[in-house]
């Protein structure tokens, strides 16, 4: 590993793998890639990751945060949170469900200011990063892309799931083939994405093809502390990341690019002093906000507890008592242009015990029983901005974010995978 690059990115996940395999498609820019848990091609996956049945990757520790709980409100009891560590981050243990925001979400998302995040502008990248095997041809979908994309047929469908969609049909639900269509709505299969029974991360979409270039770095096990700032100017320069128990500080020549995901870059925001003053300064931060990079801790961390030395834990701040946690994340249906339903207010807390296939898509949540991939699924709301959507902790000023990282990791209307 060299001590400069063009570009550090913090975080090998659904964003980060993504954004390592486009930068390099320039082999004049040098591209380093950092990932807090193991690094391996597809070919040295293990088997229990790839199956399409999700819920061996989903619970093992190795490929997750063993630690990092999370709650919906103060009166419930935390649970652990489902994020992937590992290359491919949460979209190398995710159910592999590849399901589309409302077009009327990323328009709300323009008019709240979002330039560039309006449907006719994403919906480009969807049918570019999509291999559609039922709908490629259409007008909103693609061919081609990195990212398998299909449906299971009906008759391949088990009992539970068939009379899942029976009972949908039973209450008016129009039957919908394409749910991802922009006006797709009712009982529907959910697109998965997978192939030939086998998961497709962003790592075996995206980075497997590009690891033969000489421009691409990855580094696994590479748990990043903090950012590094040049002097009194607002601008990253660069990481401080413990990799073999040693750290290390690596610069960026151009940019620096935060995609650690909704939980991990606001906490590494926030331990390099990045966020609202108050808040940081209530949490024993004397900065104040004020960037600094500076906080040093004096041994290596335990990568498997996101509580350790290296980060204070992505649940909580690194100066903060040892059982504070730090407002969770969750992602809870929102107000919607379609009709809520009770059911959604039912969903149990993220990272709580969920029937396998149980999906919540727009219109009304209900589980599939179909060992492995419950085939059969119910449309309800999908997740709006201004609604009661996914919180971060800590909000990083203007331009502190990285602005090609930060859209990808923490504004997406679907994480591929």
């Amino acid at each position: 590993m060299q001590q400069d690059y063009d570009y550090v990115i913090v975080g090998g996940g659904s964003a980060g793998a993504v954004l390592a395999a486009r930068l390099t498609e320039d082999p004049a820019v040098r591209v380093l890639l950092l990932e807090a848990g193991r690094d391996f091609r597809t070919a040295d996956t293990p088997e229990h990751i790839r199956i399409p049945n999700p819920l061996r990757a989903i619970g093992d520790d190795d490929y997750r945060w063993p630690t990092l709980l999370a709650r919906r409100t103060d009166r419930q009891e935390p649970k652990l949170l489902w994020r992937g560590r590992a290359i491919g981050g949460s979209s190398t243990i995710n159910g592999q469900i590849a399901i589309r925001g409302i077009p009327d979400d990323f328009e709300r998302w323009a008019a709240l200011g979002c330039a560039g995040w309006g449907w006719q502008e994403v919906l480009p990248y969807f049918r570019k990063l999509e291999d559609d095997v039922d709908f490629g041809d259409a007008p909103y979908h693609g061919r081609g892309g990195p990212i398998p994309v299909y449906r299971a047929p009906v008759e391949d469908w088990g009992h539970v799931d068939r009379a899942l969609k029976a009972a949908a049909g039973n209450l008016g639900y129009p039957w919908c083939e394409d749910h991802n269509a922009p006006e797709g709505t009712g009982a529907s299969p959910y697109a998965i994405n997978s192939r030939d029974g086998y998961r497709v991360s962003t790592n075996d979409g995206y980075l497997e093809p590009a690891r033969g270039r000489a421009n691409l770095t990855i580094v696994g096990e590479a748990l990043v502390d903090t950012l590094t700032v040049e002097g009194n100017r607002p601008h990253v320069a660069g990481v401080s990341v413990w990799i073999a128990g040693e750290r290390r500080q690596v610069r960026a020549t151009r940019e620096v690019i935060l995609s650690a995901g909704a939980i991990h870059s606001p906490a590494i925001l926030q331990r390099s002093g990045i966020g609202p003053a108050a808040h940081l300064r209530s949490l024993g931060d004397p900065g104040g906000g004020r960037p600094s990079g500076r906080r040093q801790p004096a041994r290596p961390p335990d990568p498997r507890h996101p509580a350790g030395p290296e980060a204070g834990g992505p649940g909580r701040h690194p100066h903060a008592p040892p059982h504070q946690l730090l407002p969770a994340l969750f992602l809870g249906a929102g107000r919607g242009r379609r009709q809520r339903h009770d059911h959604d207010r039912r969903q149990p807390a993220l990272g709580g015990r969920r029937r396998p296939g149980a999906r919540a898509h727009r219109g009304l949540a209900l589980p599939g029983l179909q060992p492995g991939h419950g085939a059969g699924g119910v449309a309800g709301p999908a997740r709006r901005p201004g609604g009661r959507g996914a919180h971060a902790v800590g909000r990083a000023r203007p331009g502190a974010d990285a602005r090609r990282g930060a859209p990808a990791a923490r504004r997406s209307g679907w994480t591929p995978g």
